[in-house]
């Protein structure tokens, strides 16, 4: 325990273990440091001026704990496990990323395997505990050959052009809930590779995810839907919202970092007036949205199919919209941020 003015060390405590590796996490409920290391979870004694072991137990067997997570109501401890393989011929297929949580209360440990040959960068995997949602990018491939009683298992860090979304709930399971699904561009591939990240807006409604090919891409965080995409001149790598600043913030693989303005409102750049509908042209349109025409809400606005994250019809055309009348157009996202008006004149 250090104290932050000066550094000066307060209390110390001893680990008996072996590995001199360790996470650490803060439990702000309890107000007490936790500590896993590859063979045990430690949890420290909530306290402000002394480090005590209160309780410690055996990593879980599946698989070593990594980068850990907590729930925000301090109860779950939320980790990747990491890649596991049999090569037990008789078990092809057991093979799986594992999820765990770990209950403060119970002192339980439980575990979702979701069996694929993708993994992710330990280090990347992001826990949003406001919405209890674990967003994992996929960066590595797994190649399994079965050739005679030979069973050879094969990592490549080619990067994927997709991730999970897992949702944490109130028992302390976790369950898929959704995937994001990038574009495939051709001859300049779009890969998450293992120096990319995602970052997360301060509601946690909309997200962004860094790409080998220049590209960071803004997604809704409830359905996986892009909803915009920005390409930049460097090489992208750890990816980071700057609430302060309202910036997204990258390093670009030398010795710098790169601040871009990152829109986390909607936003509207065109609105068409048809016959019989209005489409409204922007970005960063998640789903949920409420669409205000002149100050009244209209009930039926719906996001595009073919681009819900950037397009907006609305079932009113050039009869229902009297050209002699100014009209003052804002998209509102679920989580309350209104998009600059905009106005047609008559």
């Amino acid at each position: 325990m250090l104290r932050a003015e000066d550094g000066e060390a307060l209390a110390t405590v001893p680990l008996p273990d072996r590995d001199i590796s360790a996470w650490l996490v803060f439990d702000k409920i309890a107000n007490r440091p936790i500590v896993l290391t590859t063979e045990k979870l430690h949890l420290i004694a909530p306290a402000s001026d002394r480090l005590e072991i209160e309780w410690s137990g055996d990593q879980f067997a599946e698989a070593p704990l990594h980068l850990t997570s907590i729930s925000e109501d301090g109860r779950f401890l939320v980790s990747y496990s990491g890649y596991t393989f049999s090569y037990d011929q008789t078990l092809p297929t057991d093979r799986a990323n594992s999820f765990t949580t770990f209950d403060l209360q119970t002192k339980t440990f439980r575990l979702l395997s979701l069996k694929a040959r993708v993994l992710p960068a330990a280090n990347v995997v992001l826990f949003h505990a406001p919405t209890n949602t674990m967003f994992v990018p996929y960066s590595a491939t797994i190649k399994i050959k079965i050739k005679g009683k030979l069973i050879t298992a094969k990592g490549c860090s080619c990067g994927t052009n997709f991730a999970d979304f897992l949702h944490l709930g109130a028992d302390g399971s976790l369950a898929p809930a959704t995937r994001l699904q990038l574009p495939d561009d051709g001859a300049n591939p779009t890969l998450i590779s293992a120096s990319n990240s995602m970052a997360l807006s301060p509601s946690g409604a909309l997200g962004f995810v860094s790409t080998v090919n220049k590209k960071i891409f803004s997604f809704d965080t409830m359905t996986g839907e892009i909803v915009n995409e920005e390409t930049v001149p460097d090489n992208l790598t750890y990816l980071y919202y700057l609430t302060s600043h309202q910036s997204l913030l990258y390093a670009n693989g030398t010795n710098k970092f790169v601040m871009l303005d990152a829109q986390v409102a909607p936003v509207i750049n065109a609105v068409r007036v048809k016959k019989d509908s209005t489409l409204i042209s922007g970005f960063n349109f998640l789903s949920g949205l409420k669409v205000t025409l002149n100050g009244e809400e209209v009930p039926t606005a719906n996001r595009s199919a073919q681009n819900p994250g950037r397009e907006i019809i609305l079932p009113l055309g050039r009869k229902d919209l009297p050209p002699t009348q100014e009209l003052r157009i804002e998209v509102t996202n679920r989580d309350g941020l209104i998009s600059k008006p905009f106005v047609i004149k008559p």
